[in-house]
């Protein structure tokens, strides 16, 4: 059985992938401020974070790792290919909020439903993996599962597996996930995970937080604290008038209009992305 030291995808890949996360995490930064500088109104802004970072990463120039626009329901996104020999593994990058959020709904679907979910079929190519089994044997460190308590953990990690047909594209899916800090709004953390399709569970291959706080100073304090500022008074209005309250990018990332429709539709769009 492949053990997680075999998934891990190696320094360069790593480095390639959160210098780029950082450095469009930085635009984007820039724009929201530039934005609140010259608009009445900006938030709508909120919906570009995750195209600064794909387009950041996308740059970062490597013989390794390359790119392609891929959509999941009206999300528009860029997904990463990382060549290996004769292999082709999948990366995304998604906010770790969201991939939990998208699990949950997946959780609550049928057999069918679960088919036409955009994560649980790109977690499909990591079947022959039996990562179902490195998570049970691993320390509970290593595992990420979004349920509340240890009997709800038991029933995901007892689902029986699903017999849907499926054709391989890439030999395996990984998610870059990161956080960003409340308080601060700086990108504080990254995992590399892999997603098991029978259980649901997340993997963590590796923590890439050393090289997240290695990249961190390129962030200037200044640009930081204004972009703080912009977030601020934007959650203050928020409270104080009446908004009509829609997903921001980090829930919903691609197409605005397509949320900004009254009645869109939620089928495939965002409560499956």
């Amino acid at each position: 059985m492949i053990d997680r030291e075999q998934l891990k995808l190696g320094s360069e890949i790593n480095e390639h992938f959160i210098k780029g996360l950082m450095s469009g995490y930085e635009r984007y930064l820039e724009v929201r401020v530039e934005a609140a500088e010259e608009l009445y109104i900006s938030k709508g802004y909120a919906y570009t974070q995750g195209n600064h970072l794909e387009d950041k990463i996308a740059k970062e120039i490597s013989d390794k790792v390359s790119y392609e626009p891929a959509k999941a329901g009206s999300w528009s996104y860029l997904q990463f290919n990382v060549a290996n020999n004769d292999e082709k593994y999948l990366v995304i990058v998604r906010r770790m909020e969201r991939i939990e959020n998208t699990r949950k709904e997946i959780a609550l679907k049928d057999t069918e439903g679960k088919e036409k979910n955009w994560l649980f079929g790109l977690a499909r190519n990591n079947d022959y993996l039996n990562l179902s089994q490195l998570i049970k044997e691993n320390n509970n460190e290593q595992i990420k599962l979004f349920a509340s308590n240890i009997e709800d953990e038991k029933a995901i990690l007892g689902q029986t597996y699903l017999e849907i047909d499926f054709d391989q594209e890439f030999d395996r899916f990984y998610i870059l996930s990161y956080e960003i800090d409340d308080s601060t709004y700086m990108i504080d953390d990254a995992s590399l995970l892999m997603m098991d399709s029978r259980t649901l569970g997340l993997l963590e291959v590796e923590s890439l937080r050393d090289i997240v706080v290695k990249y961190q100073p390129t962030i200037n304090d200044h640009l930081l604290e204004d972009a703080k500022k912009v977030f601020e008074e934007e959650e203050v209005s928020a409270e104080a008038k009446e908004y009509k309250v829609y997903p921001a990018e980090e829930e919903t990332s691609g197409d605005l209009l397509d949320y900004l429709s009254e009645d869109a539709s939620q089928d495939e769009t965002e409560e499956d992305i």
